[in-house]
């Protein structure tokens, strides 16, 4: 026997990452160790001697599990329309919210009944904007949903009926090759998932949904990122539901290492660290976007600008927040950080 190798790619980005994450997650559940390289895809090479049709078979029980809990959760939460349930919190178009778990429902039926899946089914625009339409196999389908719901932080924007947005963040490793516990570790960035209605502005604009979820998200992943160095970023895309149709507005980069950087930082040579984030972003969302972009960029002077777009909106800055700026801006400075 011989080390078996999983190819994953050559159907769409978020699709093909999805799908990796999926894969990557069964595998680690069911103890099978592996490294991961990402070039034009993820090549997966498992760490022991075991035939592929085994693997394959691991991955189908392994999907049995892991779709019981997806299914459960969204029957219990479906009525609500909760952002807790993957597929009626994401999907903003209602055949979507509807088609979606009842495609996976049949696919665990198959599992668990032991036959073959021969089926494909067409994507949504939530789990690929860049796919959206098209048909792929029932295996691929269901470990990127798995994928989907264990990896990708979700933020839903509600001002009212005719005005919704889900904004989709995708952790990744800005390496080309790492461990699986790497890759497994990035789920520690999806804890919770909060809804946002009307007043919380700021919701509407994905760099302030990352910047609060940052800030509120309890994680040794970031940290452990940022002390050793290690690259991430941070692949998002935004649905938005206007007036009864539905859209998807232009992927971007966002750089997760830097964010994660300062956010560290400030916390642990800060006080009021959350209330000040908070109050920035409900009091000016311009100062919000501003702080981001530099933080992103290492662009002392646009720190300047937001510290001065701060204090024109008297947007209250504790002492301790303030001189940790000012340290901060000084190391840059003095490329005293290491650069994206």
């Amino acid at each position: 026997m011989t080390q078996p190798i999983i190819e994953i790619g050559g159907k769409s980005r978020y699709l093909d990452i999805f799908k990796a994450y999926g894969t990557a997650l069964c595998l680690f559940s069911e103890d099978i160790n592996f490294s991961v390289q990402r070039k034009f895809g993820f090549i997966f090479t498992i760490e022991k001697s075991i035939e592929a049709e085994e693997i394959q078979k691991i991955l189908r029980e392994r999907l049995i599990i892991e779709l019981n809990g997806m299914l459960s959760m969204h029957d219990l939460y479906d009525h609500e329309r909760s952002i807790l349930d993957f597929s009626a919190g994401a999907n903003l178009i209602e055949e979507d919210a509807v088609n979606v778990p009842n495609n996976l429902r049949k696919i665990f039926e198959a599992l668990k009944d032991g036959r073959e899946l021969n089926m494909s089914f067409k994507i949504p625009i939530t789990l690929d904007p860049t796919f959206v339409g098209n048909t792929v196999d029932a295996m691929s389908y269901a470990l990127a949903w798995v994928g989907f719901h264990n990896f990708a932080p979700i933020y839903k924007y509600i001002q009212d009926d005719n005005y919704k947005a889900v904004h989709v963040f995708i952790p990744i490793i800005s390496e080309e090759k790492y461990r699986d516990i790497d890759l497994i570790s990035l789920a520690e960035l999806k804890p919770h998932h909060i809804v946002h209605e009307g007043s919380d502005v700021y919701m509407a604009f994905p760099e302030l949904a990352l910047l609060f979820h940052i800030t509120h998200t309890e994680t040794i992943v970031l940290p452990f990122f940022v002390m050793n160095n290690r690259k991430l970023s941070l692949e998002t895309y935004t649905i938005y539901y206007t007036d009864g149709k539905v859209c998807a507005g232009s992927p971007s980069v966002m750089n997760l290492f830097n964010l994660a950087r300062f956010m560290y930082d400030l916390k642990v040579n800060a006080t009021e660290v959350f209330e000040f984030i908070d109050t920035l972003l409900q009091m000016d969302v311009e100062a919000s976007r501003i702080l981001v972009n530099a933080i992103e960029t290492d662009n002392p002077d646009r720190f300047y600008e937001a510290l001065r777009k701060m204090h024109e909106s008297k947007v209250p800055i504790p002492k301790s927040v303030a001189r940790q700026i000012m340290k901060y801006i000084a190391e840059i400075n003095e490329f005293e950080k290491p650069r994206y």
